[in-house]
């Protein structure tokens, strides 16, 4: 897949990640949470934030390492963010739209 000027996207899978230059992975790694792309819209919405930046960079290298190529970096950003997210009761949605009790993450 082609990775243009900036590098990876959301959409492009492990394998295209191991098959780029380590310049584009590295940006990847540090542009992959900014404005909480780690994140479910929801939990985003219902009080949660971007946990440790530490753990959440260690869990992405760690799955990329055993993940299977089709999967997409989305995904394992998504799944890193929702074990290191963090609530911090901003709620950008109402408290009835949220899934299970407010400030619990839901893991259904």
């Amino acid at each position: 897949m082609y990775h243009g000027l900036f590098g990876l996207e959301n959409n492009d899978t492990v394998l295209d990640y191991r098959n780029t230059s380590f310049e584009k992975q590295l940006y990847w790694a540090r542009k992959a949470c900014i404005d909480g792309g780690c994140l479910s819209r929801t939990d985003w919405k219902c009080g949660f934030a971007n946990g440790d930046e530490t753990l959440m960079k260690n869990c992405f290298y760690d799955l990329i390492k055993v993940s299977e190529p089709h999967t997409t970096l989305d995904t394992i950003r998504k799944t890193c963010g929702r074990l290191h997210m963090e609530f911090v009761g901003e709620l950008l949605s109402k408290k009835e739209e949220c899934p299970g009790k407010w400030g619990e993450i839901n893991r259904e």
